[in-house]
Order: C-alpha cells, then structure tokens, then sequence
C-alpha cells in the first residue's frame, strides 16, 4: 500500500492537521497531492473534490497530481479541496484536504 499521502503548496509539504491555508484573492493557487510508494504504483488513481486537477504522472515510485486555481476569489474562501487515493492495496481510500482561507 503507499506508504505517505500529502499536499504540496509553494513547494512546502502540510502537515497533517495543517489543514488551513491563508491565500491572497486574485493569486494563483497549485496544490500538488502525492502519493509515495505502494505496488503496483501504477495502480495508484489520485481525484480531486471538487472534480478537477491534472492527470496523475508516475515518477520513481510517487505518484502525483495538480490542482490549479487561476484566481482565487472571495466565494473560495472556507472551501476545501481533498485528494483522494484509490490503490487496490487499500481498503479504503486514503485522502489529504485542505481549506482556503482567502485574505
């Protein structure tokens, strides 16, 4: 089974329980899930609630997939974003999520 599921925003990884996101209105939101480990890694499937995000890509063993917001806007604010993993090696899909708190 994958051994690590997480968020990426800005090139930093959220911690699990640093759930909140301080974000400005107007910029450009990227919030990259990863996947690491598990076989058959190529059997990793990563969604995005709400529906959305860029094709998984596989690269030495994790998996990855983007989710990008062009321009924040107030509506955004207190709204989640969660990616979920489905791997056969799991009996229930695992996710990570976040909350935008739009400034």
């Amino acid at each position: 089974a994958p051994s690590a599921l997480y968020l990426v925003v800005e090139e930093r990884r959220l911690d699990p329980g640093n759930e909140f996101i301080p974000v400005k209105e107007k910029m450009r939101l990227v919030v990259e899930c990863v996947a690491e480990g598990g076989t058959p890694q190529e059997e990793a499937r990563l969604l995005w609630e709400p529906a959305g995000g860029a094709p998984v890509t596989m690269a030495g063993g994790v998996a990855k997939s983007r989710y990008t917001i062009d321009s924040l806007q107030r509506h955004h604010h207190n709204s989640t974003l969660v990616c979920i993993l489905h791997h056969p090696a799991l009996q229930a899909p695992a996710n990570a999520s976040l909350r935008l708190d739009v400034q």
